[in-house]
């Protein structure tokens, strides 16, 4: 309506400027409109930003946080994100738009516009945005050249980083040594470097790009930071949302896949840039390998979790996992009982054969032992030990006391929840219920056969139906049913 009483070229501008300040999505004829009629306008450069600034978020937040943008879009026909692939191909989407607006921005004539070094430096954002990464390079070297003293060039310079390290094959990404200066001067720019470590685990170089991303961590237990998410397998449709680097790597990645960070790590990077971007993650290495044997658990790879928690000292046993915290985890992150001889709310179930102080090495040191033993057909008591490597397996379980054998938080409360690889193991006891059932297998006494099957089932349903208990062995029902009969019916046996 206000174009229908615009008297010149000024009205029709501005009826566009204020069409397009309302205008949250796509914005392209708006900014020709303007550029046709008045060129010279303030309001052209600061909407040709902001389209810059949609743009951002559009591509970035989806592409790098695994986010959907803040603005919801009509253009968008899947407004439920699912997975990362949404997420993807609405970032893909966007990037094309990015080079129509390139485009545009190519065919204007910066003389006639009101700041033409803006207009420049938009155009390298979108270079960059439409992986152009070739002529990026080039017109960010023209640009810190020709304006050394814009203040734009700090963020052109993290650009030109983002680009050599995007514009690489995957399997082959490095840092190369032309940007290791710009990622010097930035490590303490978040965002940047969270980018940068980003588009190198895009690329299969994981351990730089734990490097990079370890430098948005906080030693404040609330300072967040940086938040995002992150499929962990690419067939899951479960997003999980991250705060720091322990806790992806944790949800995310395979132990095989954090192996390579471990060892990268013990490699110890030698030069001087190496020593600088590793510093951060190289404190936490301890963690990280105990991580890794937590993952090897995970995968019921006993030979290399024992190896990974070999690896780590006395003292970090030491400090960790007990009554009397002194290092990174609470005192709800503790051992406080046996996980082969005794369960919750049961006192004393078994005389304890062997004491031992109770950590993560030495639960998988005597789980390896004891099952050595049990698969050995020449050992004596091959009941007895299958069956503490099946309360084992099920204190390893949400209903055990030594469910941080697997995790380092745990809930009972989500059941189809799909997350660590584990999930299944970890939520139905499955590892349990085979060893109780190998313990009745070799048990000599009927009454034993009947505590290892009444556990069989307590294993799947936690709870004191024991059907195939009534049905084989009624005579001991009443008395294995009723838990505070536990011990007393053990030591019997």
């Amino acid at each position: 309506n206000a174009l229908e009483n615009a008297k010149n070229s000024d009205d029709i501008a501005n009826a566009y400027i204020f069409a397009s300040v309302q205008k949250l999505d796509r914005n392209i004829k708006g900014l020709k409109e303007i550029y046709k009629h008045q060129p010279k306008s303030e309001s052209l450069d600061f909407l040709l930003l902001r389209e810059i600034n949609k743009l951002e978020d559009w591509i970035y937040t989806p592409y790098y946080a695994n986010y959907s943008p803040s603005t919801e879009l009509d253009l968008w026909e899947d407004k439920t994100v699912v997975s990362t692939n949404i997420l993807r191909a609405r970032s893909e989407k966007d990037r094309e738009y990015a080079k129509e607006l390139l485009r545009f921005v190519e065919n204007v004539n910066t003389q006639k516009v009101n700041d033409p070094i803006l207009w420049k430096a938009c155009k390298i954002q979108l270079l960059f945005m439409s992986k152009d990464y070739i002529t990026c390079i080039k017109q960010i070297n023209e640009f810190l050249k020709k304006y050394p003293k814009e203040q734009v060039c700090i963020e052109l310079e993290q650009i030109k980083a983002l680009c050599y390290l995007a514009n690489q094959k995957y399997g082959e990404a490095i840092i190369p040594d032309i940007i290791k200066p710009i990622i010097e001067k930035n490590l303490v720019n978040k965002r940047f470097m969270f980018a940068a470590g980003r588009e190198l685990e895009f690329l299969g170089n994981l351990a730089d790009a734990v490097a990079l991303i370890s430098n948005i961590d906080s030693d404040e237990e609330y300072d967040y930071g940086l938040v995002w998410q992150g499929n962990r397998l690419k067939s899951s449709k479960n997003l999980e949302y991250f705060t720091n680097t322990f806790s992806y790597l944790d949800y995310v990645y395979s132990a095989k896949e954090l192996q390579k960070v471990v060892d990268k790590l013990d490699s110890t990077p030698g030069g001087p840039f190496e020593k600088i971007l590793y510093a951060k993650v190289l404190k936490n290495k301890n963690y990280l390998k105990d991580l890794l044997g937590t993952k090897y658990i995970r995968e019921d790879n006993l030979k290399l979790a024992l190896a990974t928690f070999n690896a780590l000292s006395k003292d970090y046993w030491n400090n960790n996992y007990n009554a009397w915290e002194r290092d990174r985890y609470n005192d709800g992150y503790t051992f406080d009982q046996n996980p082969f001889f005794d369960f919750k709310y049961t006192e004393n179930f078994i005389l304890q054969r062997d004491h031992f102080k109770v950590t993560k090495l030495s639960v998988t040191q005597y789980l390896t032992r004891y099952l050595n033993i049990a698969n050995n057909p020449n050992s004596k008591d091959r009941d007895y030990y299958y069956f503490v490597v099946a309360n084992c397996y099920y204190n390893m379980s949400q209903y055990g006391n030594s469910w941080m054998m697997r995790r380092y938080n745990s809930t009972t409360n989500y059941y189809n929840q799909k997350s660590y690889i584990d999930e299944t193991e970890y939520r139905k006891n499955n590892l349990a219920q085979k060893y109780y059932l190998k313990a009745y297998e070799q048990a000599k006494t009927p009454k034993f056969k009947a505590l290892c099957l009444r556990m069989s089932e307590y294993a799947i349903t936690g709870t004191r139906d024991f059907v195939k208990l009534k049905k084989e062995f009624p005579q001991y029902f009443e008395e294995l049913s009723n838990c505070y009969h536990l011990t007393k019916y053990f030591n019997a046996r």
